[in-house]
C-alpha cells in the first residue's frame, strides 16, 4: 500500500514485527531480495477498532464502511510465489497464521478457525493440489479474488488476472451495505481500466463481535512444498510439481507436515526421516498412528515409496507424474533407493 498520509502511517497504524513503513508506503511482508522468505507473514492494523454493530438494541444496527487502497505483490521477475494478501475483520488480539492462510487466524494442522473473522483475499497461489486444498478447482492455481467467511474457502470467487513477477500496481475498492448486507470489492486487472467486480450478501454481525479489528495480513509459497532447486533457479517446472506431489503422498501416510518443530529434531523433516527409516527397513514406523491396524499394508507402503521417488532431492532421479500414477495404480515393485537420504549440493561458478 502507499501513499498514505504520515498522521496515519506513524500514528495511527500498529505493525507486526515484519511489517514495516517505507517512502513507497507500508511493507506487510519483508521486501529482502535474494533471501529465503518461506513462510514469513505480516500484519498491519489501525489502532482504532471498529464499532460494527450496536449491541443495545434488539435490531442490531450494522455500520456501512468503504476502503479504497492501491497495492503492489512483486515476486522480482520470480516465477516462484505466493501466498497473498488480505484484508480483513476480526476480533482484537486474533492470531496470525503464515503460507496459504495469508495470515489469517487459522489452525495450520485442522484449517479451522482459530477466532472469527471477515475477509477479502488476494491470493496468488491456488491451493488445489494437496489433499486439504481449500481453493475451488475450477480456478485451479490461477490467482484469485475471494471473500472469506471464517473460512479459506472463499464464499464467492473470481480469477485474478494481474502481473505478480512485474510487480504491477493493483486497485481495489471494498464497500459493505449495512442495510442490503451487501460486500462488494471491485479490483483491477493487469493495471487495466477494465475492472472485476464481486458481491457477497449476508449479515456480518452473524459472524463478527460488536468492535473488532480492521487491517491488512499477507504471506510469502509455504515450506516444505518447495523443491530444492527452486531456492536456487527460482523457477517452478514439471519436476518441481512431482516433487510436491511426493511431499503430499508422505503427508497422507505420516500424517504429518513436511516440517514440524513439535516433535523430535531427528523427525522434523519429513522426507529425511521417511528416508532414514526406508534405509533401515523400518518404513512403516512413519505411518499415521491415527490408522491403526485399519489399512492395506502392501498399498500404504507402496504410496510412501512412490512419496519418496517424487521427493527424491535430486530433480533427475524423479518420476514423471504419469509414472508415478501408474506404479500406484498398476503396482509392480517400487523403485530402490540408497539408504540414505542423498545430499543437495548447489554450486556457483564465477
Amino acid at each position: 500500500m502507499k501513499n498514505l498520509a504520515d498522521q496515519d502511517q506513524y500514528d495511527n497504524l500498529t505493525l507486526s514485527p515484519t511489517a514495516s513503513r517505507s517512502t513507497q508506503g507500508l511493507e506487510v511482508t519483508p521486501n529482502r531480495l535474494n533471501t529465503n522468505l518461506n513462510g514469513e507473514t505480516g500484519k498491519v492494523t489501525y489502532k482504532e477498532s471498529l464499532y460494527l454493530w450496536d449491541n443495545s438494541t434488539s435490531t442490531r444496527n450494522l455500520t456501512d464502511f468503504y476502503t479504497h487502497f492501491v497495492f503492489v505483490i512483486d515476486s522480482p521477475k520470480n516465477s516462484t510465489f505466493g501466498d497473498g494478501l488480505t484484508f480483513f475483520l476480526a476480533p482484537n488480539g486474533s492470531k496470525s497464521t503464515p503460507g496459504g492462510a495469508m495470515g489469517l487466524p487459522i489452525d495450520p494442522v485442522t484449517k479451522n478457525k482459530t477466532s472469527p473473522f471477515v475477509a477479502v483475499e488476494f491470493d496468488t497461489f491456488g491451493n488445489v493440489d494437496s489433499w486439504d486444498g481449500w481453493d475451488p478447482i475450477n480456478v485451479g492455481r490461477a490467482p484469485q479474488v475471494g471473500i472469506d467467511v471464517n473460512s479459506l474457502t472463499s464464499n464467492v470467487t473470481a480469477v485474478w488476472k494481474f502481473n505478480i513477477t512485474n510487480g504491477t500496481e493493483n486497485e481495489a475498492w471494498i464497500r459493505y451495505d449495512s442495510s442490503s448486507h451487501n460486500v462488494s470489492v471491485v479490483f483491477t486487472s493487469n493495471n487495466s481500466k477494465l475492472n472485476d467486480t464481486i458481491h457477497f450478501t449476508d449479515d456480518l454481525g452473524e459472524y463478527l463481535p460488536d468492535w473488532v479489528t480492521i487491517g491488512f495480513s499477507a504471506s510469502t509459497g509455504t515450506m516444505g512444498y518447495l523443491a530444492p532447486e527452486c531456492v536456487v533457479t527460482g523457477k517452478a517446472s514439471k519436476e518441481s510439481d512431482v516433487y510436491s506431489f511426493g511431499i503430499v503422498a508422505l503427508e497422507i501416510a505420516c500424517g504429518r507436515k513436511p516440517l514440524d518443530s513439535k516433535v523430535p529434531e531427528p523427525q522434523m523433516r519429513l522426507v529425511e526421516w521417511v528416508w532414514d527409516l526406508y534405509g533401515m527397513g523400518r518404513l512403516l514406523e512413519a505411518l499415521d498412528a491415527k490408522l491403526d491396524s485399519d489399512f492395506d499394508k502392501q498399498e500404504t507402503e507402496r504410496l510412501m515409496i512412490v512419496g519418496l521417488w517424487c521427493a527424491h532431492p535430486d530433480h533427475n532421479f524423479r518420476p514423471k507424474i504419469r509414472e508415478a500414477f501408474m506404479c500406484l495404480i498398476l503396482k509392480p515393485q517400487g523403485p530402490l533407493f540408497h539408504q540414505n537420504c542423498p545430499c543437495y549440493h548447489f554450486f556457483l561458478f564465477h
